[in-house]
């Protein structure tokens, strides 16, 4: 049983709250507890550890010590500052809770002495983490605004009406070993680890929770796979490439190596965007050759060739292979309104060894220079939006060469 004495010290210690006290403490509840339908499980684990927190520091304020409380938040902090694994660690859980924690440490330092007015410390405890919530809160809420801006300039839509008719329907399409193998590796290096497009998708299919996480309340903020600066695509240019043909290889692979690099750098993963269907795409820019226009490996053994004519050989839009006529290298934005022509004898021959025999044919004219055309296949992320099987002929470019002095010596060609 206690004294009438003891009783007394008790009540004088017990912390009192005013009726404003009790409506202001509440308030800040419902300022943490509001958010945790929509902000996730991240938010909910912070406030959790901060909560955890905060009755470990009352139960120190309470007992009228500052020495354990303070170290109990501050040495993480310390800890956090000394070693990267210490700060990855809290990052990891909960950046939210960090700030809370050192915010809570520097307060009972600076309270220090008023160990005897335990309400009053009691209550800067926990002003201290109802401001850090506020603070990074705001900041959080102003990132759900910037997100739904986002979504607004980056939305899904359909692309079904930019798309040529189906290709021609066919059983099966036997390619050469070389063509598969050349299709292969296209493939193995167009899947999905281009940063927009890991942008693009994070941005439609992440809740708001989610990316508000990100602002300071979770893991996220660390492995989100979501930024922002991704989500402009690569610039476009219509100036023709200069390619470097290695001569330390063969001319025919030289070619195809160069080929291959116009194809990638025309149909870019970067400028396709999130892709699930011809239906859903999101920030999808018209194919064209990715700026800026860079040799292909250079080196000291290659010789240069600037490309004097790069034309788009069609073969699903009209009835007859045709030639778009563009200046400089095409815009496919540009081909609905573009002039036409027949092939040639060289585009018509090379056009049809291009359906599965090979990738690029090329002649050496009587005039000098050269003349390639090469194939524009159907990959396996092409199929999301086109209407045809894989590694059939969607189309071709017809390029006209001509060798030039090497850029960096000036010396003339051998």
């Amino acid at each position: 049983m206690l004294s009438s004495n003891d009783a007394s010290q008790l009540s004088q210690r017990l912390p009192r709250f005013s009726l404003r006290g009790i409506l202001a403490a509440m308030a800040v509840v419902a300022v943490l507890v509001a958010p945790m339908r929509w902000m996730g499980g991240f938010y909910v684990a912070s406030v959790v550890i901060s909560l955890v927190t905060l009755a470990a520091v009352l139960r120190g304020v309470w007992k009228e010590r500052t020495i354990g409380p303070t170290l109990s938040c501050g040495l993480p902090v310390l800890a956090s500052i000394v070693s990267p694994f210490v700060t990855t660690v809290f990052v990891f859980i909960s950046p939210v809770a960090m700030w809370h924690a050192g915010l809570t440490a520097f307060v009972l330092i600076l309270t220090h002495n008023v160990r005897e007015n335990t309400a009053r410390r009691a209550l800067a405890c926990c002003g201290v983490m109802a401001a850090t919530y506020l603070v990074l809160g705001g900041l959080a809420w102003q990132r759900s605004i910037e997100i739904a801006r986002l979504r607004d300039e980056y939305p899904i839509v359909s692309v079904a009406h930019r798309l040529p008719p189906p290709a021609p329907p066919v059983d099966e399409i036997a390619l050469a070993p070389e063509v598969d193998a050349a299709l292969k590796k296209v493939e193995r290096y167009r899947p999905y680890y281009n940063t927009r497009v890991r942008s693009l998708r994070a941005l439609h299919q992440w809740s708001t929770g989610r990316f508000v996480s990100a602002a300071g309340f979770g893991v996220s903020r660390m492995s989100s796979g979501f930024y922002e600066y991704a989500l402009v695509p690569n610039e476009a240019t219509s100036s023709l490439p200069t390619l470097a043909l290695d001569m330390r290889s063969t001319l025919d692979e030289s070619m195809r190596h160069n080929h291959r690099d116009v194809y990638e750098r025309y149909f870019d993963t970067d400028r396709l965007g999130w892709v699930e269907d011809a239906s859903h795409v999101a920030g999808f820019a018209s194919h064209a050759l990715r700026s800026p226009t860079r040799l292909y490996h250079p080196n000291p053994s290659s010789r240069y060739w600037q490309v004097t004519r790069l034309e788009l050989i069609g073969v699903l839009r009209d009835p007859e292979p045709v030639v778009y006529l563009l200046p400089g290298a095409p815009i496919m934005d540009q081909i609905a309104n573009a002039e036409t022509r027949p092939l040639d004898d060289f585009e018509a021959a090379s056009l049809e060894k291009l359906q599965a025999q090979s990738d690029l044919e090329y002649e050496i004219p009587a005039e000098g220079g050269l003349r390639m055309v090469g194939a524009i296949r159907a990959a396996g992320d092409c199929l999301k939006c086109h209407q045809a099987k894989r590694g059939q002929l969607l189309g071709a470019f017809s390029y006209d060469l001509r060798e030039i002095l090497p850029p960096a010596t000036g010396q003339s060609p051998p």
